[in-house]
């Protein structure tokens, strides 16, 4: 098991009369590694990962002071070199001045499970805009796809037949800019050939792909 803590402290001014003071520790341990099942599918080499979060929130203005404790406990399952969690779960409660005040637990996880072969090659911003030929093309089953986004945007990444019926959904989400690269495994399907169409703020573009068996 591996952990290390973290302290913050923040002091901001808000008008003549208004102060804000935050401080707090925050606690990253990294507590397992395995295999994740999930609804939509069952991921290996995971890691599982507990940030633990005690904040104090002290907000003066004038002669009155209200002073809110939070903490914030949350979980998430993680796969190496994939940029967003698999799975989370995240429990908070807040007291104002000792008094239980709030508190909430959320659960959430990747909701397409071919969302979890998506790998961040690189962050670095490209130029442009791109959808990059499959490699390798003729393929069986499985090929990559690489595509390049200069800043953040929604993508749409689907698989289409020559008669234009959509065939898969590869991504469909927010993601920052860089280089990415999604493998899809196309055992299911007929030899044929099949367009990959990106759709990303107006860019749109298409690359013909052939499946061989």
């Amino acid at each position: 098991m591996q952990s290390f803590t973290d302290a913050f402290r923040s002091l901001t001014y808000q008008g003549s009369n208004i102060v804000q003071r935050v401080s707090g520790t925050l606690t990253v341990t990294y507590e397992g590694y395995g295999t994740l099942t999930l609804p939509n599918g069952t991921v290996a080499n995971v890691g599982r990962f507990k940030f633990v979060s005690y904040e104090v929130d002290t907000m003066i203005i004038g002669s009155n002071t209200t002073i809110e404790y939070i903490k914030d406990t949350t979980w998430t399952w993680e796969k190496s070199n994939y940029r967003y969690a698999l799975f989370e779960i995240e429990k908070s409660w807040m007291s104002m001045d000792g008094t239980n005040y709030n508190g909430f637990k959320w659960v959430g996880f990747t909701p397409n499970i071919n969302s979890v072969g998506v790998k961040v090659l690189s962050y670095e911003i490209p130029a442009n805009f791109k959808l990059e030929q499959n490699y390798p093309n003729p393929f069986n089953p499985s090929t990559m796809i690489r595509y390049h986004l200069p800043k953040n945007a929604n993508v749409t990444l689907k698989i289409y037949d020559r008669l234009g019926r959509e065939v898969e959904t590869l991504f469909n989400g927010k993601q920052g800019a860089g280089i990415y690269e999604i493998d899809w495994n196309a055992s299911g399907y007929s030899s044929g050939v099949y367009y990959c169409r990106m759709v990303s703020e107006g860019f749109s573009s298409t690359r013909q792909i052939v499946l061989v068996k």
